[in-house]
């Protein structure tokens, strides 16, 4: 019977996380957030 492994991660290799750093705007229907995000552009 053959025996299949699932590869495994060397722990040794660093994989540098890099993250993007993203602001989330709400908001009330009207409060003008689509003018602020329009301006800021």
């Amino acid at each position: 019977m053959n025996s299949v492994t699932a590869p495994t991660l060397n722990p040794n290799i660093e994989i540098p996380k890099q993250g993007m750093p993203v602001t989330i705007m709400t908001g009330f229907l009207g409060s003008g957030k689509t003018t602020l995000l329009n301006q800021i552009l």
